[in-house]
């Protein structure tokens, strides 16, 4: 299914990003800033962002932070004959309206 998913959109791929590039290029366009902020958080590595702010806020450098992974994996089944699962809602209040 994954394999199926990636073909599709490297397929789509080069109309995708010819829309992003031309939305870029037109500064009239209602989308030329999401355009030009989108090209800008891929192409620029999020480390050097990290590592920029650090700098200008006079920090240490973010290299020993720990790095973090998520691994998306497919859930279990439930069984038909199990319990409903019990949920409960909790609200937490804005720190603005403390």
């Amino acid at each position: 299914m994954l394999r199926d998913g990636a073909s599709v959109l490297n397929e789509a791929a080069p109309d995708i990003m010819a829309t992003i590039l031309g939305y870029a290029r037109n500064p009239k366009h209602p989308h030329h800033e999401w355009a030009l902020k989108l090209i800008a958080e891929r192409v620029i590595p999020r480390k050097m962002y990290a590592d920029l702010g650090a700098r200008m806020t006079g920090s240490k450098s973010c290299a020993g932070r720990p790095a973090v992974t998520i691994i998306v994996q497919q859930a279990a089944p439930v069984p038909p004959d199990s319990p409903p699962l019990d949920v409960e809602v909790v609200e937490v209040p804005d720190k603005e309206s403390e």
